[in-house]
């Protein structure tokens, strides 16, 4: 019985990484179609949820790496946080395939 309540813990924990892993990447979706417009202010509040979304599942480096974001649209670095993006597409796909 006991065995069986965590298996359908470990399950749901799965499927709520999923949800939140596809939540991330809607969100560097939509910051790679605002770059284009150095619309930065939108970036900085992307940035933002992809960090509470981050640390919703215990994804350190994500989340860090969305603050660095949040800081460089801030400042007006609109390459560095690009930059950052990519290393949260890493981060991201390194842990799908951890699944």
């Amino acid at each position: 019985m006991l065995l069986r309540e965590t298996e359908k813990n470990s399950l749901h924990r799965k499927d709520n990484l999923l949800e939140v892993l596809n939540e991330i990447e809607d969100d560097i979706i939509a910051i790679n179609q605002v770059k284009e417009n150095d619309d930065l202010m939108l970036i900085e509040n992307l940035a933002h949820n992809i960090k509470v979304l981050a640390n919703d599942i215990d994804a350190e480096e994500i989340k860090d790496t969305a603050f660095k974001i949040e800081l460089a649209a801030r400042r007006g670095i609109l390459a560095k946080a690009i930059n950052y993006i990519e290393h949260i597409k890493y981060e991201v796909n390194q842990l799908r395939v951890s699944q």
